[in-house]
C-alpha cells in the first residue's frame, strides 16, 4: 500500500544533531494522520509515495521545524549541580549516597503528590494568572533552596530538610502549571494547529533543561552552586514577571472564555 494523504502512518524515529549525536530514539510506533496537521510539512512530503516497511533519512533545517533556538523558552532547574552541592554542601560521598538520592527524588516526589491532589486544578477559571503565580511558586522554590545550599555548613541535616521540601513544592508548582498549560492549550488552539504546538511544547519540555543544566554548570564554576541555583531561581521569577506584562491576554485568559474541545 502506497502512503497518500489522509492515510495513517505508524512511525518510528531515530532523531540525531548534526554532530550525529542521538538526541531521542522511538522503537515502538506512533500512529499519525498524514495531511492531519501532526507531523511537519518535511516530514509528510517524504513519506508520501511509500509503501509500508520503508526508512528514510531526512535532514530537516530550523526554519523548517521549530525555528532557531530561543534562550527565552528556557526553564531553568538545577539538578546538574546536585552531585555537587550533595557532597560539598550536605556531606555526601562523591559517588551518590543519600543527599544526593534525596534531592534528585525531590522534585519528582513533589510532582506525583501534586498530581495526586490535583482535583482543584479543574476548579480554577483564571488558568493565564495560575500559571504566572505556579511558575512564580516555583521560582520561589529555587531560591529557598539555593538559601539552603548557602546556609548548609552551618546546619547540613536541617538545610537537607529544607532543600528537599522546597524542591518538593516546585515539583507540585510545576505539575500545576503543566496541567493548566496543557489545558489552555487544548482549549486555545485550533485544531489545524493544535499538534505543531504540542510538538514546541514537547521540544521546550525536553529541550530546555538540559541546556540550563550546561548554563548552571558554568555559572556554578564562576560564582559557586549556592548563588547559582538562588540565581536561576530569581531570573525565573523576573522573566515571568516580564512575560505576564508583555503578554497580558495570556494573564486574562479564563477557561470559561475557552473550553476544552
Amino acid at each position: 500500500m502506497e502512503i497518500t494523504p489522509q492515510c495513517v502512518v505508524a512511525l518510528t524515529w531515530t532523531l540525531k544533531d548534526t554532530l550525529g549525536e542521538e538526541l531521542d530514539v522511538l522503537d515502538d510506533p506512533v500512529e499519525f494522520l498524514l495531511g492531519g496537521n501532526d507531523l511537519l510539512p518535511p516530514i509528510e512530503e517524504a513519506l508520501q509515495g511509500h509503501g509500508v516497511g520503508a526508512k528514510l533519512d531526512l535532514q530537516i533545517e530550523p526554519e523548517q521545524a521549530f525555528g532557531d533556538f530561543n534562550d527565552k523558552l528556557l526553564f531553568l532547574e538545577p539538578r546538574a549541580l546536585f552531585p555537587q552541592v550533595a557532597h560539598q554542601s550536605f556531606g555526601g560521598p562523591s559517588d551518590g549516597g543519600l543527599a544526593f538520592a534525596l534531592l534528585f527524588a525531590a522534585m519528582p516526589a513533589g510532582a506525583v503528590l501534586g498530581g495526586v491532589v490535583s482535583g482543584w486544578v479543574s476548579r480554577i477559571d483564571r488558568q493565564g494568572l495560575a500559571v504566572v503565580w505556579a511558575v512564580v511558586a516555583w521560582g520561589a522554590a529555587i531560591v529557598v533552596t539555593g538559601a539552603a545550599i548557602w546556609f548548609a555548613p552551618s546546619a547540613p541535616t536541617a538545610m537537607l530538610a529544607v532543600a528537599v521540601a522546597a524542591l518538593a513544592f516546585g515539583g507540585a508548582a510545576d505539575m500545576a502549571s503543566a496541567a493548566f498549560r496543557q489545558s489552555m492549550l487544548l482549549g486555545a488552539a485550533d485544531d489545524d494547529v493544535r499538534g505543531r504546538l504540542q510538538g514546541v511544547f514537547i521540544v521546550v519540555v525536553a529541550g530546555g533543561p538540559r541546556i540550563a543544566d550546561v548554563l548552571h554548570g558554568w555559572a556554578a564554576d564562576g560564582i559557586g552552586t549556592a548563588a547559582t541555583t538562588a540565581g536561576g531561581g530569581v531570573l525565573v521569577i523576573v522573566g515571568v514577571a516580564i512575560t505576564a506584562v508583555a503578554l497580558p491576554a495570556f494573564v486574562r485568559y479564563r477557561l470559561s472564555e475557552h473550553p476544552v474541545r
